[in-house]
């Protein structure tokens, strides 16, 4: 069958008129072709990809058609799995669909799906996500009663809007712009699920119909693919579906005079602070010292990161005697030959003190962070400072150099309350770690989770999402030294 199938796409560009007389029509292949998007498991695309360019050359070539490919971009979506294993009828541990949609709808089943985790990636079946999937669209649909009947967007004065209006109209536009960019760009549809989760979350801390009336105008329009009977039954009756079609961004929401940002000694949040949006890089870390006075004390700072409208990290060790401990104690280690493998130096001033210049990494980040709203450098930074100051001696010798590239980051809703709201995520990090160690390089493949809780009806801070990657690299980190230790073992007992 796979003759039909390599080019079944031009067979659909056929009319009525063309239908019976010949397979398909060269103005009409040229009218329609070539195919916008071509969306496939990974089993099933590699084959049948190659055998429809195949077809679709000759064709090219014989003169039939004037496309030299068939088409314009590729999707390869992730496999499902059940108990950590693919789905499948052979093994028996498949999801009756039918069942599904009769007990919580096709719309839940739609949205579970797509909230689980980008098309690319794997996903893994939950029940019990299933089931919280059911509880937000529950929840959706009733607060729908807060918005007002209306034939246009509600115009709102901003300005004479309290905190909490605010903050809720700028999460409105934020899920706007993320559903943008995920329709046309990136396909992470759990990215933007998640941006209209936290907007729903910042309608529900304040009372104006209108702002209501607003946000409903807007998520129903960028939920419809989505969920499209929920969003199409309450767009018709709140708005008589004029909400459905393309929406605009107001600049004027995300204008703000005041920002809280996290404050942290070593990766671990101590403070929040209110700094006004113009205020200097100096006055920020004044402030931010201020809050954690009590945690500096008779402490060294070893670096300040301050990722602007975010947080503010310091980065601390002991006393001076401790150094001189902890320096001596390596370095008598490293004298007899303790240590073995490969190993990497953060770019601390610490660390250098430690080991000079025989180690050295350079870190990559060719992922995007799915909320684009904190410095995933900083964060793989502090995993790698917080590795080595954890596990100094698993640490190792000679010249060696690494480059660590994030390669993606995964957040996964895991626990739900009784009313819906997400309360509990896992972030997965994936790391590719290249080891250059006396002119041999050798490539690892790692990774690391990290779970973590937020209360019901609560927005994920900008801090937290920074503590979770941190924490999931510093596992995926930690995996690394790990396997090199055991190479390394194996090798000195060799020898």
């Amino acid at each position: 069958t796979f003759v039909e199938s390599s080019w079944y796409f031009l067979r659909y560009t056929a009319s009525k008129a063309t239908w019976n007389e010949k397979g398909f029509d060269k103005k009409e292949v040229d009218y329609w072709m070539g195919v916008d998007h071509y969306i496939g498991g990974i089993e099933h695309a590699i084959l049948h990809l190659l055998y429809a360019r195949f077809f679709t050359k000759v064709l090219r070539d014989l003169g039939y058609i004037e496309n030299s490919e068939p088409f314009e971009k590729l999707l390869t979506q992730g496999m499902v799995l059940k108990d950590g294993s693919k789905m499948s009828k052979s093994k028996g541990n498949t999801v009756d669909p039918d069942a599904l949609i009769e007990k919580y709808g096709a719309d839940t089943a739609r949205l579970f799906i797509l909230f689980a985790a980008p098309p690319t990636q794997e996903l893994e079946w939950n029940d019990s996500a299933v089931e919280g999937a059911f509880r937000f669209l529950k929840r959706f649909y009733d607060r729908s009663s807060k918005a007002n009947i209306s034939k246009t967007l509600p115009i709102v004065n901003h300005s004479t809007l309290s905190k909490e209006e605010k903050f809720a109209r700028k999460k409105v536009y934020e899920a706007l712009q993320r559903a943008e960019e995920v329709y046309t760009e990136r396909y992470t549809f759990n990215t933007m699920i998640a941006g209209v989760m936290e907007a729903m979350n910042a309608l529900g801390t304040q009372e104006n119909r209108d702002v209501w009336t607003e946000g409903y105008w807007i998520l129903l329009s960028i939920m419809e693919p989505v969920v499209p009977h929920i969003c199409w039954e309450l767009s018709d009756k709140l708005f008589t579906c004029k909400n459905l079609v393309p929406q605009k961004v107001i600049d004027e929401v995300f204008e703000v005079e005041s920002i809280n940002m996290g404050v942290s000694v070593n990766g671990k949040k101590r403070a929040e602070i209110e700094v006004g949006v113009g205020d200097s890089h100096e006055t920020i870390l004044t402030l931010a010292k201020e809050s954690i006075a009590k945690w500096l004390e008779d402490k060294e700072i070893v670096k300040e990161i301050v990722i602007p409208n975010k947080l503010v990290n310091i980065v601390i060790k002991g006393s001076k005697m401790q150094h001189v401990r902890a320096s001596v104690i390596l370095l008598l280690a490293l004298y007899v030959g303790i240590l073995s493998g490969c190993g990497y130096l953060p770019s601390s001033k610490f660390a250098r003190e430690v080991l000079g210049d025989k180690v050295s990494t350079q870190v990559i980040i060719s992922a995007i962070d799915p909320q684009n709203t904190v410095s995933i450098k900083d964060a793989v930074d502090m995993a790698v400072i917080k590795s080595f100051q954890t596990s100094l001696s698993d640490r190792a010798h000679s010249t060696t150099h690494l480059v660590i590239t994030l390669k993606n980051v995964i957040y996964t809703p895991m626990q739900y309350d009784t009313n819906g709201y997400v309360t509990g995520y896992r972030t997965v990090i994936y790391l590719h770690i290249t080891s250059t160690h006396e002119g041999i390089v050798k490539q690892y493949d790692v990774s690391g989770n990290y779970d973590f809780s937020i209360e019901a009806n609560a927005i994920i801070s900008d801090q937290i999402r920074f503590e979770a990657i941190q924490n999931g690299a510093t596992k995926a980190i930690s995996s690394f030294v790990a396997k090199v230790s055991a190479q390394g073992a194996r090798a000195t007992k060799a020898k």
